[in-house]
């Protein structure tokens, strides 16, 4: 499985890595910093997952994800953050996306999301 993580932040995208190497070895993670990247990114590279920040300096993480959706529906996404929206629930239905996870989480909260969306992908 091929998975983008889509933060400008160095020590979370870091500590993600870590995490899939460590416990997910076979998944192949590519990191970008910011949304025209994980565009390019995605034009070049067809992924199974995006893990995306909600707030990127270069644009919204709910923008990228709608623009991932509509472009590569192929393409489950996570968004991630630590002052998501109060309706980010209806933001993730709306936009079909795989789920969402509020920074801080643990590594565990982490892979069951991302185990989960990329079951439902394969189906």
């Amino acid at each position: 499985m091929r998975i983008l993580i889509v933060d400008d932040e160095e020590p979370i995208t870091r500590l993600l890595q870590h995490v899939f190497e460590a416990l997910r070895p076979t998944y192949e993670v590519s990191v970008v910093r910011d949304g025209q990247a994980a565009l390019g990114q995605q034009q070049r590279h067809s992924f199974d997952l995006a893990i995306v920040d909600d707030h990127l300096q270069s644009m919204k993480g709910l923008d990228l994800a709608y623009h991932l959706r509509q472009h590569w529906p192929g393409t489950q996404v996570i968004i991630i953050g630590g002052n998501l929206p109060v309706d980010i629930t209806y933001h993730v239905k709306l936009l079909g996306l795989a789920g969402y996870l509020r920074k801080p989480f643990t590594p565990k909260q982490l892979l069951e999301v991302v185990d989960r969306a990329l079951v439902e992908y394969s189906c």
